[in-house]
């Protein structure tokens, strides 16, 4: 019996210890949290985590629940000065992949994300837009 139980506590150590390649986190680490865009890129753009968010900044707070909130630009202008607000949405993932479903000033935004990298802290990652559709009221 104690070498059963041995052997069933060194896998599950092990187990413990895995890394979850390409899975989205919801301890604590992405996408939990608030976030803004650091940097754009040709197929997505970077997030740096972020205490608060700014105000006049493009951003996103995930929420454990699924539920988020977004904030743009608060019209279909944008020549400065810009005017931001916040708009709801919510969040799901699916392995690698990150659901959002989130509004904006003509509609809803719904998009799928991929989480390409991310730096030893988590908290800079680099995003991939899969896919995004625009949805009007």
């Amino acid at each position: 019996m104690k070498k059963i139980l041995l052997a069933f506590s060194i896998l599950l150590f092990f187990a413990s210890c895995m890394e979850n390649d390409g899975d989205i986190q919801e301890n604590g680490q992405f996408p939990l949290g608030n976030w803004t865009i650091s940097e754009r890129h040709e197929n997505g753009f970077s997030l740096i985590r972020t205490g608060s968010l700014p105000e006049n900044t493009y951003g996103f707070s995930f929420q454990k629940n699924g539920k988020m909130t977004v904030r743009a630009i608060a019209g279909w202008c944008g020549t400065p000065p810009v005017v931001y607000s916040d708009y709801s949405g919510n969040w799901s993932n699916a392995g690698a992949a990150l659901k959002l479903n989130m509004g904006f000033w003509g509609g809803r935004n719904v998009q799928e994300w991929k989480v390409v990298s991310s730096n030893d802290t988590g908290d800079i990652v680099r995003i991939e837009l899969v896919s995004s559709e625009t949805v009007p009221d």
